[in-house]
């Protein structure tokens, strides 16, 4: 008998798994075993990281190739990106029973730096973009299939827009250093995501549920999560650092966030394109940092305009929805700025100049530590229809 598909992707999975476990184990105890073993009376020696642990704390899943990838990125401009993301949901009881469900995509993308590619620093400005994603698109993969949860409070956020999708492909245009404020005016426009382009707000992805993560309760009214992509452009203006003003113009059409729709709809609803409609957006706010640490916070207002045929609550057909909403992001706390280790040319115990000696410092050179509390707030509002 021949194994089907479906056994093989399971068994995939668990080696996947699997491989993972390892790398943990060997990581958070391999590493520190070997170091222990170091006599106490002997003299500090620099510990060249194992290869696993740089892999383990590098930046990039597939490393730097040799140095060809930082090299692509500086000498043409060329910068690739991606993940994968995985996530097993258990389910207790419900009115379909209990089970295990395990939900997964990949995503990938590029960038391209014009100014680099040419070696011409007046389009360093200019960068063309696109990005892709496969999301599992079986029954099995979505819990809230089982839960019978409504799609804007889903689990999961990802069982939308699943197979392979196009969800971003098109250019960006920076100021650059031509303005006081750098970047003070940035113009995009192609095939965007108006949900990465409006109310950006990172640690909301820390979270899987469909409400928190991506419709912020703008996806109860409109399309309006990382699914919908759509033909459009976008203008942000800074006249400060800390300010800015953006707007933005979109194709809306229907059945945008549909597993069939798997990008560049150059038609929007082919079936009958006299439905396409239009969609803006408009949002401004200010970013500060607030003390010595550096708090990063932001505070934003914005509404949107999505033009299509709707049904009212009441039972009334209309045309057109609209909404406003308020963002108030703020990091309350930051950790102290990591230690590190610099060369110090001082005295050894000897009275000789200590080539090899470490002295601890502050590391007020480096970036500021990511780590610390922080709270993200959404309200939006809509007209009671």
């Amino acid at each position: 008998m021949k194994p089907s598909i479906s056994s093989i992707k399971r068994c995939v999975q668990k080696f996947g798994l699997l491989l993972v476990f390892a790398a943990q184990f060997l990581f958070f105890f391999g590493v520190p075993f070997a170091v222990a073993g170091q006599p106490s009376n002997a003299q500090p020696e620099e510990v060249t990281a194992s290869p696993l642990a740089s892999w383990w704390g590098g930046k990039t899943l597939t490393g730097n190739w040799g140095g060809f990838r930082d090299a692509l990125q500086e000498n043409a401009g060329l910068s690739f990106s991606g993940k994968y993301y995985g996530a097993f949901f258990g389910v207790v009881d419900s009115q379909n029973g209990s089970r295990g469900i395990w939900d997964q995509g990949v995503e990938f993308g590029a960038e391209q730096n014009i100014g680099r590619l040419m070696k011409m620093d007046g389009l360093k400005g200019v960068t063309l973009f696109g990005n892709f994603r496969y999301r599992d698109s079986q029954r099995s993969a979505d819990p809230g299939t089982f839960v019978s949860s409504n799609s804007m409070f889903d689990p999961t956020n990802w069982y939308s827009g699943t197979q392979f999708r196009v969800t971003s492909l098109g250019v960006e245009i920076g100021s650059g250093d031509w303005m006081q404020v750098k970047d003070g005016v940035v113009l995009r426009g192609g095939w965007l995501q108006p949900q990465r382009e409006f109310i950006d707000q990172p640690l909301s992805k820390l979270f899987l549920n469909n409400a928190v993560n991506s419709a912020k309760g703008v996806g109860g009214n409109i399309p309006f999560s990382s699914s919908f992509t759509t033909w459009g452009g976008t203008l942000k203006i800074k006249p400060k650092d800390w300010c800015y003003a953006k707007g933005g113009l979109f194709m809306a059409y229907p059945q945008a966030t549909s597993s069939d729709n798997h990008g560049l709809a150059f038609q929007g609803f082919a079936p009958d394109v006299s439905l396409n409609g239009l969609m803006a957006m408009v949002e401004t706010g200010v970013t500060p940092k607030i003390g010595p640490s550096q708090l990063e916070g932001k505070y934003a207002v914005g509404g949107y305009y999505w033009g299509q045929n709707r049904q009212s609550y009441n039972g009334t057909n209309g045309y057109g929805q609209q909404g406003v909403y308020i963002q108030g992001d703020q990091m309350l706390y930051r950790e102290t700025a990591p230690m590190q280790e610099i060369s110090a040319k001082s005295p050894s115990v000897s009275g000789g100049e200590g080539k090899g000696l470490k002295a601890v410092v502050p590391s007020f050179a480096q970036p500021l530590s990511k780590q610390g509390l922080s709270a993200f707030n959404l309200v939006s509002l809509a007209p009671a229809y």
